[in-house]
């Protein structure tokens, strides 16, 4: 969804093929290459809605920006030509990282975009947290 990429048609079908194999539906997915940070809910043939988060702004210079259609979307929202993907949130303006904490219970998260003293374009001083998430975690058998 970046100007840059897209989504993979082919990644797409590798991980659903891998779904469909195992019988697994991940409690979640994440990604990196794209920089920028995305956060997405897909809903699965299933039914199960699993997140979907690209997080790779942690360095690279080369921040990518979104696509001009998307950012003229509503967020939350669903992205065109797809009903089954929605985007709940991004930043593609800022360096940032992901914290997550894991229990038998809960996936949960926290997006913080970086500040770096040397690029005025930066709005804290501090780490500042952009997105927040939580999503329960499958009971295994």
């Amino acid at each position: 969804m970046d100007k840059y990429h897209t989504g993979s048609q082919g990644m797409l079908e590798l991980l659903d093929n891998a779904f469909d194999k195992t019988g697994v539906t991940p409690d979640a997915v994440f990604t990196a290459h794209v920089h920028n940070y995305q956060r997405f809910t897909r809903t699965h043939k299933n039914n199960r809605k699993v997140p979907y988060i690209v997080a790779g702004a942690g360095g690279y210079w080369h921040l990518h920006w979104i696509q001009n259609s998307v950012k003229a979307m509503t967020v939350p929202g669903p992205i065109p030509d797809r009903d089954d993907v929605t985007l709940e949130k991004y930043c593609d303006d800022h360096h940032g990282f992901v914290l997550l904490q894991v229990t038998p219970e809960k996936l949960s998260g926290e997006y913080y975009i970086a500040p770096n003293p040397q690029d005025s374009w930066h709005r804290a001083e501090s780490p500042e947290r952009f997105d927040s998430f939580e999503f329960p975690l499958q009971k295994k058998r």
